[in-house]
């Protein structure tokens, strides 16, 4: 079991992150800021690659930088004599994000990421809600239905072998979807979309919830991605139990 308590769920995702930084483990939690060249290797989450790769991170103890190696001289220059918050200054991600739009690309982020464990989950109640689990093709073809952008995403489209979702349903209708995928071995990510009309109801918490559950009795790790201001998805996570665990920023090709 991997998920039992928030010291072996950090686990997982220090192992996952390394593979996703290129970096080593220990460059996780040190001190210092790292700038690693980037490369493809087992065990990393399935996001999409840019043509040059960019990725920055934290889990709260200075900072992983992992780039493509022609930028990791340059990088180095305009992390030298920072510390962790300084990275994610403003002045600093816009001078980055100068450079690459130069190149055709931009940067995306910093997410916050939130992680939870068995221990740690705050289960709520289902009560008067009716919600469905799915799971691969039937999540597929869920994801052609429009108006859930954040919880369908194009993941669908990255061969993940693995997904699963939760419903809400009013009737015939869908008012919400939570969704994770298995983007790697040990930890999904969740996102979620309720209809606007069916908001502030407790009908998001109630399917990621559910969706919640479910993963962590496969072993796994689940995880949620917000951006910083988004309030009530934050609220979201931090009720039903998940803590911050790490902020990542990262390029994609325009």
């Amino acid at each position: 079991m991997s998920n039992a308590n928030r010291t072996e769920a950090m686990g997982t995702i220090i192992r996952v992150l390394a593979a996703d930084f290129a970096c080593d483990e220990a460059d996780l939690t040190a001190g210092v800021i790292t700038v690693v060249p980037f490369e493809e290797g087992a065990g990393r989450r399935r996001f999409r690659v840019a043509s040059k790769p960019l990725l920055i991170g934290t889990m709260g103890t200075g900072a992983v930088v992992s780039c493509d190696p022609r930028r990791v001289d340059w990088m180095r220059s305009v992390v030298s004599g920072l510390e962790r918050d300084g990275l994610f200054e403003p002045a600093t991600i816009a001078k980055i994000n100068e450079r690459i739009a130069a190149e055709g690309q931009r940067l995306i982020g910093p997410h916050l990421c939130y992680a939870c464990s068995r221990d740690r989950f705050q289960p709520v109640r289902q009560d008067g809600l009716h919600i469905d689990l799915i799971a691969d093709d039937e999540v597929i073809e869920l994801a052609k239905i429009p108006g859930f952008p954040h919880a369908l995403s194009s993941n669908q489209n990255l061969f993940i072998p693995n997904l699963l979702a939760t419903v809400a349903r009013e009737g015939s209708q869908i008012i919400g979807v939570a969704a994770a995928a298995a983007e790697t071995d040990g930890i999904w990510q969740i996102g979620v979309d309720v209809v606007s009309e069916a908001r502030q109801k407790g009908i998001g918490r109630k399917i990621v919830s559910r969706l919640t559950a479910e993963i962590l009795e496969r072993d796994d790790v689940p995880y949620y991605t917000t951006s910083t201001s988004n309030i009530p998805s934050r609220s979201l996570a931090v009720g039903l139990g998940f803590w911050p665990a790490w902020t990542d920023l990262f390029v994609a090709d325009l």
